[in-house]
């Protein structure tokens, strides 16, 4: 055992003795400081009911042990290079087996297994949360750590539905965990193979979609707040994972669910596509710059209407559908993000669009809708639409957006497409009609499979999915 392992242990034991500190250990030993916090502070967050197991048990438990470790000590009797001790994976996961044998040793196998159906509040919940993060610690490879930290995510959410259909005040406070679990899925997801990420995308998005739900059954007064953000980071879990899974190379931006940023960035421009030179698009009027797209880029002068996001300076084509209509008309969609300081030039979804004529720039973060006309390859604003107050609270429910893939009249059940995840939803009770509040009868939506929808006011009963709200884009 080298010195840095050596300290690591004697802290360890010196934290669960009591005879110091996560940070007396780190005032002692600041050359360490970064190594040692993390599985520090995992030792420190383990706090077991006091009790007593046998020594049989002990013994046994010592020689399981002994067998799991042996393998890793024959591995390092190998020369290899590694490239600083803590990024070892061998030391990690000799660490995380040394806590775990102290949780179980101090609670008792049957009190760990207990501890996983403990809600907060409970005695034994912080084993159960000990042992998550030593699970967190132990586990290599990225995708499984991946999914891991969505199921850790998932249980938070499950504590708080649980809290609330035993009529026991629900504590709130894990909901704020909800992002840094999302993020750190991203994060290691970022480390496997392109088909793998797709799949733990689809997988993203469709867990999203059921936990908005499930936080839209709960609102309370007292955790309206809490519920609300919580509902903010999922809807931008599904922007991100949408995004991602049309256009891999977003993934590259390190994009975090934190960032309340991203739905700013967020536009559509439907028009007529005028010139592709490299990453420069020229659509209507409207000019985007390094522009990302995974598709193949369609025919001059026809008529295109894509969802894309501003992000780092790049545009991301999340969807794209060619239109038969030669409309010379120009509509750009997205949230006011201010003006520039001359006041002529407008920002719709970070777009840059010329100020309309006798117009007063709305209150930033207005969503708009604006429509022109082209002229001499730019655009000349003719109106401007914003979000009615009654459409602004309906956003705030569960929600998703996707492309129709099948409908079942019979049955009254349509299936969304949403980041590749198939999602089914009974609309026997749902309004469904256009953008423009057109209905549409159900007896029609076979002929518009295919086409992008946004469903509002999404409810589950049973394991079926309701909808409230179908709004289908067609001409």
């Amino acid at each position: 055992m080298n010195r840095k392992e050596e300290v690591l242990s004697r802290c360890i034991d010196e934290v669960l003795s009591g005879r110091s500190t996560v940070e007396d250990c780190l005032l002692r030993y600041p050359e360490l400081r970064n190594e040692l916090r993390p599985l520090l502070e995992i030792a420190l967050s383990i706090q077991p009911p006091k009790v007593a197991p046998s020594p049989e048990f002990r013994s046994r438990l010592r020689r399981r042990l002994l067998d799991v470790m042996a393998p890793a000590e024959a591995y390092q009797g190998r020369k290899e290079v590694t490239h600083g001790w803590f990024s070892s994976l061998l030391s990690v996961r000799m660490v995380a087996v040394s806590l775990l044998a102290f949780v179980v040793l101090s609670t008792g196998t049957v009190s760990v297994f207990a501890s996983q159906s403990s809600l907060p509040g409970d005695m034994l919940y912080p084993v159960k949360v000990g042992v998550e993060k030593l699970q967190i610690a132990v586990t290599s490879n990225p995708e499984d750590k991946a999914y891991l930290h969505l199921k850790l995510a998932q249980r938070r959410i499950d504590e708080v539905t649980t809290q609330v259909n035993l009529s026991r005040s629900p504590d709130f406070s894990g909901l704020a965990t909800l992002s840094a679990q999302t993020d750190a899925a991203l994060h290691e997801i970022e480390k496997t193979s392109h088909g793998d990420i797709n799949a733990f995308l689809s997988h993203l998005a469709e867990s999203a979609i059921n936990q908005q739900i499930a936080l839209g059954s709960i609102r309370t007064e007292n955790g309206h707040d809490n519920v609300q953000q919580a509902m903010d980071t999922l809807q931008r879990v599904n922007l991100i994972a949408e995004t991602a899974y049309n256009n891999a190379a977003f993934l590259n931006t390190r994009p975090s669910v934190n960032d309340e940023s991203l739905e700013q960035g967020r536009f559509t421009v439907d028009g007529t596509l005028l010139s592709v030179a490299g990453r420069t698009w020229n659509i209507g009027g409207m000019v985007l710059s390094n522009v990302r797209y995974s598709g193949e880029v369609p025919a001059i002068n026809s008529r295109i209407k894509i969802d894309g996001l501003n992000k780092s300076n790049e545009v991301f084509i999340i969807k794209l559908e060619q239109k038969n209509d030669a409309q010379e008309e120009v509509i750009i969609g997205g949230f006011f993000n201010g003006t520039d300081k001359s006041g002529k030039t407008w920002y719709v979804g970070e777009m840059p669009v010329n100020a309309p004529e006798g117009k007063t720039p709305p209150v930033e973060g207005k969503k708009l809708e604006v429509q022109g006309v082209t002229q001499n390859v730019s655009v000349t604003i003719t109106d401007v639409k914003e979000q009615s107050g009654e459409e602004r609270a309906r956003e705030q429910d569960a929600k998703m957006e996707g492309k129709l893939s099948s409908v079942d009249v019979k049955n009254k059940v349509i299936t969304i497409k949403v980041a590749g995840a198939q999602i089914s939803l009974n609309i026997g009770s749902s309004k469904i009609h256009t953008k423009d509040g057109k209905e549409i009868s159900l007896s029609e939506l076979p002929s518009m499979v295919g086409k992008e929808l946004k469903v509002l006011g999404l409810d589950k009963k049973d394991g079926t999915i309701y909808a409230k709200d179908i709004r289908i884009d067609v001409d």
